[in-house]
């Protein structure tokens, strides 16, 4: 008998078979070591996207919470609000190209050292 990779050992057989789609008799047989399941299953049970889609690979969804290769922590909102934040983005980036054309057209106003203080008090 094989020894069950680590993923299965705080899974139970409901479950490793609920998420990995395959039948009760089929967990048992992997969580019991007595067959080798195919290597996405370990990556499937870890939350590892590269399961999936190979451009996902080290990003891992677990407990509600995705994570980067690089260890970032994203909520669903977080990941919601992306397209969001792009909108802002540009329109800041806008925003400041038009308000940078304003200022090319304006004089520069001179230094408190260069000011006419007689004309300005009076």
């Amino acid at each position: 008998m094989r020894r069950p990779p680590s993923d299965f050992l705080f899974l139970s057989v409901s479950d490793i078979a609920r998420i990995c789609g395959v039948s009760l008799k089929t967990a048992k047989r992997w969580k019991s070591g007595t067959t080798c399941p195919p290597p996405y299953v370990a990556m499937i049970l870890r939350g590892n996207l590269g399961a999936l889609d190979p451009e996902w690979a080290g990003w891992v969804l677990k407990a509600g919470k995705l994570y980067s290769p690089e260890g970032d922590e994203y909520l669903l909102g977080d990941v919601r609000a992306v397209p969001f934040m792009r909108q802002q983005i540009f329109t800041y980036h806008t925003e400041n190209r038009k308000l940078r054309e304003q200022l090319e057209g304006m004089e520069e106003q001179p230094a408190p050292s260069d000011w006419d203080w007689q004309e300005l008090v009076g």
